[in-house]
């Protein structure tokens, strides 16, 4: 015989397996061609942006790229003249800081342009973007698309959502009467409204009860996560022992 805890529960999936999508520059989106529902790679390309900021960054790193070189050379000069004490220590030190100040702000700037998914060494041989790549942060689905093509986003908005389904969990409310039965690793059988069953295993069962409900949080990791969706709502059954008894014979007993 089974024996089974019925419980309600969600399908949740864990912070780390959402994300939202967003720019380090703002600008005008391009070329947004994923829809709803569709499955994107880790890296895949979801759309462009094109900044004038954008631009002036590239300008100003290639500048500063120019003006370091020259500062270099006139720093290792000074360090010269002044090791062959032919110069002032002014005139050393004031090449040391300009030379240092300058290029703390050239890794700076190629630093942000490598966060932008930008190759600085192209910049730096003339071949400038006009648009800045999104990439895909996770694998998964696409949740939900927020911004449209040609229309502006800035840095603090979202333009769609990434969800990973296959590393959804199975959360259950338990009431506290029913916690004694309960272990690590029992199997779930749950299923949505439509009928279909699924299964599950207990990862983590709770360590503190909620005064209002008097339940507690017990996370389940979803075995067959096939046509499951982030928020579900699911009648779960915890199998909390399942014992075969074994029967007399009639015989024996005569």
């Amino acid at each position: 015989f089974e024996g089974i805890v019925e419980v309600a529960g969600i399908v949740e999936v864990p912070p780390s397996q959402l994300s939202a999508v967003t720019t380090l520059m703002p600008g005008i989106i391009k070329k947004l061609n994923v829809l709803e529902g569709q499955f994107v790679q880790k890296g895949q390309i979801l759309f462009y942006v094109e900044s004038q900021e954008f631009i002036s960054l590239q300008q100003e790193f290639a500048t500063l790229n120019e003006s370091l070189n020259y500062l270099k050379n006139d720093f290792e000069r000074q360090t010269s003249l002044y090791n062959e004490n032919a110069n002032s220590e002014k005139k050393y030190l004031q090449a040391e800081s300009e030379y240092k100040s300058n290029l703390a702000n050239f890794k700076g700037l190629k630093k942000k342009i490598e966060l932008l998914g930008i190759d600085p060494t192209q910049i730096l041989a003339g071949n400038y973007y006009a648009s800045i790549p999104i990439y895909a942060p996770i694998s998964g689905s696409v949740k939900k698309i927020f911004g449209l093509n040609g229309s502006f986003i800035s840095t603090s908005e979202s333009v769609l959502e990434i969800v990973n389904i296959n590393k959804a969990n199975l959360v259950l409310q338990v009431f506290e009467s029913q916690l004694e039965s309960l272990k690590v690793n029992q199997t779930i059988e749950f299923s949505s409204s439509l009928g279909k069953v699924y299964h599950a295993k207990i990862k983590n069962i709770g360590a503190s009860l909620d005064q209002d409900s008097k339940t507690v949080q017990v996370i389940a990791e979803i075995i067959d996560a096939v046509r499951i969706f982030d928020g579900m709502h699911v009648n779960a059954k915890i199998i909390t022992h399942n014992q075969k008894i074994k029967g007399v014979s009639s015989i024996a007993v005569l």
